[in-house]
C-alpha cells in the first residue's frame, strides 16, 4: 500500500475505538433488504449508491450501514473473486511513484473495478493518494468521504474485541485493511471461531492478542454459489 490516510485520523484515538463502553449494533439484514428495495424510501439502494459514488458527506450512519451491508443482496456481490483489471492495477501500484503518479490508466481501471467491487478499501486508499499527490484536492476529498462511509458502517457494528462484538465485514480483505489503519500488525495466525475470523496481532500498546471479524455473510454467499 503506497499510502494509508487513516491511522486514526478519522476515528480519533485508538483507545476510544476499542472502548468497551461504546454502543454497537449488528446489521439487521432482513430490515436492510426490505428498505433498500423500496423505491419510495430514502434508503433505496440505487439512490444510496449514487450518493456514495459522488462522495456525498451528508450520508447518515444509518444510510451508510444500509449501503455497505445492503451490497450483500446485490447481484455483483462476490466475497472473494477479484474483478478484471486487478492484476494490472497491482502492477501499476508496484511502480515507483514517479511513474505511478503519471498513470492515467490507474483511474480508468479503478473505475472499472468499482462497478463490481465499489467498497474496495485498498483501491480507494491508493486512489486517494494518487489524487492527493497530483494536487487534485476535490477528487481526493471525494475518495476520502467514500472511505469514511465504508469504515463508519463497519466500526458501528463492534469493536472486534470478542466474538459477540466482532466487526462485521463483507470481504476478508477488509479485515487486513482495518488492522492497518488502526495501527496493528497481523500476527500471522488466522482461525475460524464460530462465524468469525480471528486474526492474531503482533505486540501492541493495548496488549491485544487479536481481533474478531464476523464473516457470516461470506459463508451464506459461498453456500449459495455451491448450490447453483
Amino acid at each position: 500500500m503506497k499510502f494509508s490516510i487513516y491511522i486514526l485520523i478519522i476515528f480519533g484515538s485508538i483507545f476510544n475505538l476499542f472502548s468497551q463502553s461504546n454502543k454497537y449494533s449488528t446489521p439487521d439484514y432482513e430490515r436492510i433488504e426490505s428498505s433498500i428495495n423500496d423505491s419510495t424510501s430514502g434508503l433505496f439502494y440505487n439512490r444510496l449508491m449514487e450518493r456514495f459514488l459522488e462522495g456525498d458527506s451528508t450520508l447518515s450512519l444509518n444510510e451508510s450501514r444500509h449501503l455497505y451491508y445492503g451490497y450483500f443482496f446485490h447481484e455483483n456481490y462476490s466475497p472473494y473473486d477479484s474483478p478484471d483489471y486487478m492484476d494490472s492495477i497491482r502492477a501499476i501500484l508496484s511502480l515507483p511513484d514517479s511513474i505511478f503518479l503519471q498513470s492515467d490508466k490507474f483511474i480508468a481501471m479503478s473505475d472499472s473495478v468499482f462497478k463490481y467491487e465499489p467498497f474496495n478499501l485498498h483501491l480507494h486508499d491508493n486512489l486517494y493518494y494518487f489524487y492527493y499527490a497530483n494536487g487534485k484536492t476535490e477528487m481526493a476529498n471525494k475518495i476520502r468521504v467514500r472511505l469514511n462511509i465504508i469504515l463508519d458502517a463497519i466500526f458501528s457494528t463492534g469493536n472486534g474485541l470478542k466474538e459477540e462484538s466482532a466487526f462485521h465485514v463483507l470481504y476478508t480483505a477488509h479485515e487486513y485493511f482495518i488492522l492497518n489503519i488502526v495501527g496493528f500488525e497481523f500476527g500471522g495466525e488466522q482461525s475460524l471461531i464460530g462465524t468469525c475470523d480471528y486474526l492474531s496481532l503482533k505486540e501492541n500498546d493495548l496488549d491485544l492478542d487479536g481481533l474478531y471479524f464476523n464473516v457470516s455473510r461470506l459463508f451464506i454467499k459461498i453456500s449459495e454459489f455451491s448450490t447453483d
